[in-house]
């Protein structure tokens, strides 16, 4: 596969709620489809600076996340390799499991400080909440981003 696709295999394996940063195949796209969908997401990003009017806080930017729940990494190579690998996982499971205690759905927890702007969101999806098709305030016409000369 040449770097290219594996780009966008990485990319499109992120975009179906896998891990960016995750080694995909070609043969990988049907079971990523049949796995359900993430309920609790890890994010990277930082509060916009204005409040909305009717709002009462800033908004939270993510400049990229990741799925929490299914999204272990596999042991592989050497003992210190698999060692790291499972201290990973363990700390992953330990993050979840406290996400699934203490975050009512739609419900998240924010992890920084005013020294540093970017921010650790963990959040948990609201089950209830679906956006009718056609209707979604945020989404934005698809536009040309690259011109190819």
């Amino acid at each position: 596969m040449s770097n290219f696709a594996a780009q966008v295999a990485m990319l499109n394996n992120a975009q179906r709620g896998g891990n960016l940063f995750a080694k995909t195949d070609a043969g990988s796209n049907e079971a990523a489809a049949d796995k359900p969908a993430a309920m609790f997401w890890i994010n990277i990003g930082q509060f916009a600076e204005t409040i909305l009017e009717g709002e009462d806080a800033p908004r939270f930017i993510s400049a990229f996340g990741m799925p929490m729940d299914g999204n272990r990494l596999k042991e592989k190579g050497g003992a210190l390799n698999r060692a790291m690998t499972q201290a990973q996982n363990e700390l992953a499971d330990a993050l979840l499991e406290q996400a699934r205690e203490g975050l009512e759905p739609g419900a998240a927890l924010y992890i920084g400080d005013d020294a540093w702007p970017l921010v650790i969101q963990i959040r948990r999806v609201n089950e209830g909440a679906v956006t009718a098709e056609g209707e979604n305030p945020f989404a934005t016409k698809a536009r040309k981003l690259f011109v190819v000369k």
